[in-house]
């Protein structure tokens, strides 16, 4: 029996309402690479560079900085004149959020030295939430940005040191709130009031798992600075199957 054309043309839609999310993703993990080897760069030359090399960074940064958001400027500018476009318009935004990252971190390098390695881990991660969002389902997203979180908060107390810090107290508290927001998190999607998050019919049961795990490691880091780095690693260890896992599906 011949196949219904119509039916046919329907699935030749389907990837392409696949790759819109895809591509999106993409463009956001290119401007993360982007980021990551501008702050590459400023910790090489700017932070463990020579003296000549540290004294030409910095009178080069405020021109850096400035640049970066003159292309911030126009690619917020090119994203609304495109807002029709979706294609163009991830285009506009990757490149708008490369010259605001790009700017800031100058702008910070400049005025603090030592950001440069804080902004080396914490804006590539910024960006990699963006293409998680941007790639994945809500649910998946919602579940490896816990996972992310966690992964910090155990690598910050995998760090002995923090303990002697005079923001030990601050760090435990905010580890501690950031407990119960997870939670609280977990209860309001078991009961089905984060519905505008994370809609109906996409499967719950990753968040929940992400968020008791999430959660049982924080106990653990707090208790022990030895135990946080193997809780760092498995939670990290989680992430990289959900990533695949994810990923295969939206094959």
């Amino acid at each position: 029996m011949p196949k219904d054309p119509k039916r046919r043309r329907e699935r030749g839609r389907r990837p392409g309402r696949r790759s819109a999310p895809m591509g999106l993703g993409t463009k956001a993990f290119l401007a993360a690479c982007g980021t990551e080897a501008f702050l590459l760069a400023l910790r090489r030359f700017y932070v463990y560079g020579t003296l000549n090399q540290i004294v030409a960074w910095y009178d080069r940064l405020p021109w850096i900085g400035a640049a970066g958001a003159a292309v911030f400027c126009a690619g917020a500018l090119w994203a609304w004149w495109t807002r029709s476009d979706a294609a163009w318009r991830g285009t506009a935004l990757a490149v708008a959020g490369l010259g605001a990252a790009v700017g800031a971190a100058s702008g910070l390098a400049w005025w603090s030295q030592p950001t440069v390695d804080l902004m080396a881990v914490l804006l590539p991660a910024g960006m990699l939430l963006c293409v998680f969002w941007g790639f994945y389902d809500r649910a998946c997203a919602l579940s490896l940005t816990a996972l992310g979180i966690s992964v910090a908060a155990a690598w910050i107390c995998s760090r002995g040191t923090y303990q002697a810090s005079p923001h030990a107290s601050l760090i435990r508290g905010a580890i501690a709130a950031y407990m119960a927001l997870l939670a609280v998190g977990a209860l309001l999607m078991w009961r089905g009031r984060l519905t505008s998050l994370v809609p109906a019919r996409l499967d719950p049961l990753p968040v929940y798992i992400s968020c008791a795990l999430s959660a049982a490691a924080l106990v653990v880091s707090l208790l022990s600075p030895a135990a946080a780095w193997y809780a760092m690693w498995c939670l990290a260890l989680v992430m990289f199957g959900m990533v695949v896992y994810s990923t295969v599906k939206q094959l």
